[in-house]
């Protein structure tokens, strides 16, 4: 199972120039199982600071409202990311993030938090590695009851080499590692499981090529 936002959110990466602008209207209507629920548009206020050429913090603030006909509830948001340059090929990040939202897979909007961390580069000119690590916590739906066994814990990690053959192509498996598990009072669809335990390994091969480039001019200023 994957969580696939129905609605893309602001950028957490965002100029430091920008301000909050409190909860924001209704703007979005949604209707499953016969409940209309109508949800706002979170608002962020953002800042990116740098400590140093090779470390750089970001980190957001904002709040999400969400209705379902009866009940409205406001919930704080944000995150915050720290990236690390290692090096001239390697960095490492390590991320925060909190949210309440829609996602496609579900029928009701889940408030979560979740750590990510990952590191990757070159091995040599042509060998890259990267991997990366996530762990989610959470609850389903906008009760505030603590009697209700309606929380969830997901956990994710990948593993990536990759081998470049060509200036156009490359060669790549990937490890992955995915868990999940919801509580037994979370309503689920028909076609989500409540406890999932996957491991897979993908080979891929990729192509590309520039679709425009621009000729330099034989008589051209150098």
């Amino acid at each position: 199972m994957s969580f696939r936002k129905r609605r893309a959110r602001s950028s957490r990466r965002l100029p430091a120039t920008s301000s909050t602008g409190g909860i924001g209207s209704l703007d979005g209507c949604e209707t499953t199982g016969g409940a209309r629920r109508r949800r706002a548009s979170p608002h962020f206020a953002s800042r990116r600071l740098s400590f140093s050429r090779r470390t750089k913090l970001s980190f957001s603030t904002g709040s999400s409202a969400i209705n379902d006909g009866s009940n409205t509830r406001f919930r704080a948001i944000g995150g915050a990311q720290l990236n690390h340059e290692i090096g001239r090929t390697w960095d490492a990040t390590i991320s925060y993030d909190r949210s309440f939202e829609f996602v496609s897979t579900l029928l009701q909007p889940i408030l979560y938090d979740a750590l990510t961390a990952g590191v990757g580069g070159l091995v040599n000119r042509r060998v890259r590695v990267q991997t990366s690590a996530q762990a989610s916590i959470g609850s389903i739906g906008i009760g505030d009851s603590t009697a209700v066994d309606n929380d969830f814990d997901m956990y994710q990690g990948n593993a990536t080499l990759s081998f470049a053959l060509s200036r156009f192509l490359d060669l790549g498996a990937t490890y992955s590692i995915y868990r999940y598990r919801f509580g037994a009072d979370a309503v689920l669809p028909p076609n989500v499981e409540r406890n999932v335990d996957r491991q897979s390994v993908s080979v891929y091969l990729s192509v590309w090529a520039p679709v425009y480039s621009r000729t330099r001019r034989t008589n051209a200023t150098r």
